[in-house]
């Protein structure tokens, strides 16, 4: 049975992971020596702190929505140009960006589940990974979180934007009710134009969804080139579970023209710092081809099997040890149940003053369990796998 939980009770869980993920993340910020990718991204925040206009280089800058959060940040801690900068003020940015991303799962509730999301954002809260891309002044702890809210702003778009398509019907269908009946009719209209009323709003609620989906993609862009992966990978995605679902009606074209707006524009304003600087819009078509060529690794190609052997062997059995006995206890539990239902039965025809005869009745063998395939004797009944809990 799923847990639910209320809207009060399920934003303070939240809230109280992300200040926990907050604790984790801000001690000693300034311990560790800065990287070189923190270096220059340290250097273009000192030039913006010093009046300098952005510009977006397409050599392995990648673009400019890490800087447009840092430099505030920045102003904020008192630092005026680059030489008064330290580990600290800059690190503070992914580290804010990392624990509000925590917040994000809350909204994730509707789509996964309270549970689900409960248990991701306590990992994500104090997972080595996250906790330490999250005290490291580079755009990966961005781009995940900007990732994962056109995740959830896509999805719902797509799961529940047709309800701006019944918008306008069912509108123009209840004033029509409303406009035609008399005064005894009146009543049985209404309920008809709520619900025409919720639907517009519905349809209100999927447009603004829809912006947002546009300016996450237009961040995700602005965080990193290599986002065209992710905009791709997240097409298939959506694509297949489309197919699944029986290719359900799609988002109104109204809402795509919305997020395509916002993407487009937003984009503009982000790669031109604002319109200072158009000749942004042709160095970055002038980035395709140069990531295209970094695709092969640069040094940083791995084979198929690298990863595989990074893992312990003990971790890999451990998993398998897991499926086994959660098997069991599978086949177990269905011997049990199948035991039962029949002493059941039997119980029951006593009850209806039938005669049982045990000696010749034949209690049915358990059926396999679904979650795992049965091992027969030759006599066609199924062995168990743990008798002793077959038999408790």
């Amino acid at each position: 049975m799923p847990i639910k939980a209320s809207s009060k009770h399920r934003w303070a869980s939240f809230f109280a992971i992300a200040l926990l993920a907050l604790a984790i993340r801000l001690p000693q910020l300034g311990e560790r020596p800065m990287h070189t990718d923190e270096a220059v991204n340290a250097f273009i925040t000192g030039n913006l702190l010093a009046g300098e206009t952005y510009k977006y280089d397409p050599q392995d800058k990648h673009g400019p929505a890490l800087f447009l959060l840092a430099k505030p940040i920045a102003q904020l801690c008192g630092a005026k140009d680059f030489p008064a900068l330290t580990e600290t003020q800059l690190r503070l940015t992914p580290v804010l960006i990392g624990s509000a991303m925590i917040l994000l799962f809350g909204f994730a509730v509707r789509m996964f589940g309270f549970l689900a999301c409960l248990v991701a954002a306590l990992l994500f809260a104090v997972a080595p990974l996250p906790v330490y891309y999250s005290r490291y002044f580079i755009h990966e702890t961005l781009f995940v979180a900007v990732t994962f809210g056109l995740m959830l702003c896509g999805g719902r778009l797509l799961n529940d934007g047709w309800a701006g398509s019944r918008c306008e019907p069912a509108r123009r269908r209840a004033e029509r009710q409303a406009t035609e009946s008399s005064v005894n009719q009146t009543a049985e209209a209404a309920p008809d134009a709520s619900s025409a009323g919720k639907i517009c709003r519905s349809a209100t609620n999927y447009t603004i969804c829809a912006a947002l989906t546009g300016l996450c993609a237009a961040l995700l862009l602005a965080c990193k080139e290599t986002a065209v992966i992710h905009f791709f990978a997240l097409a298939v995605a959506a694509f297949i579970v489309w197919l699944a679902n029986r290719r359900p009606a799609l988002a109104s074209a109204k809402n795509f023209a919305v997020a395509g707006g916002v993407f487009l524009a937003a984009t503009i304003l982000l790669f031109t710092w604002f319109g200072q600087n158009f000749g942004a819009l042709a160095d970055l078509l002038h980035a395709v081809p140069r990531f295209a060529a970094r695709a092969a690794g640069e040094g940083h190609a791995k084979p198929f099997t690298y990863y595989f052997q990074l893992l312990d062997p003990l971790f890999i059995l451990s998993i398998l040890a897991a499926a086994g006995i959660f098997a069991a206890i599978c086949d177990a539990v269905s011997s049990r149940s199948a035991a039962v239902s029949s002493l059941s039965s039997l119980n029951g025809g006593e009850s209806r003053g039938e005669e049982a005869d045990f000696s010749e009745t034949k209690i049915p063998s358990p059926q396999p369990a679904p979650c795992l395939g049965g091992e027969r004797e030759p006599d066609g009944q199924r062995k168990a796998t743990l008798p002793l809990l077959s038999l408790t």
